[in-house]
C-alpha cells in the first residue's frame, strides 16, 4: 500500500471515527437537542480534534504527514 493512500485511510477511519462518537455523546447527553444541530456541532467537534494533513518537501519530493492537535511530532511520517 502506497504511503499516501495509508495516510488517507487512517484519516478517514479517525475522522469517522470522531464524528460517530461525538454524536453518540452529544444525543446522549442531550436529548432534547434538535438531529441538525446535533449534526452541526459533532461536526465542529470533529473538525477541530481531527489529525491534520501536512505536506513536506525532503529530499526525495513532497511527502504526507499526518499531525494531531496534541502531539508535536506527527504521527505518521
Amino acid at each position: 500500500m502506497k504511503h499516501t493512500l495509508k495516510i488517507f485511510v487512517i484519516y478517514f477511519i479517525a475522522f469517522f471515527t470522531l464524528f460517530i462518537g461525538s454524536q453518540y455523546l452529544l444525543e446522549n447527553l442531550f436529548p432534547e437537542l434538535d438531529h441538525l444541530y446535533n449534526l452541526l456541532i459533532a461536526g465542529v467537534f470533529t473538525i477541530i480534534l481531527c489529525p491534520r494533513l501536512n505536506k513536506v518537501q525532503t529530499e526525495n519530493g513532497s511527502r504526507t504527514q499526518l499531525k494531531w492537535l496534541f502531539r508535536k511530532e506527527p504521527l505518521i511520517k
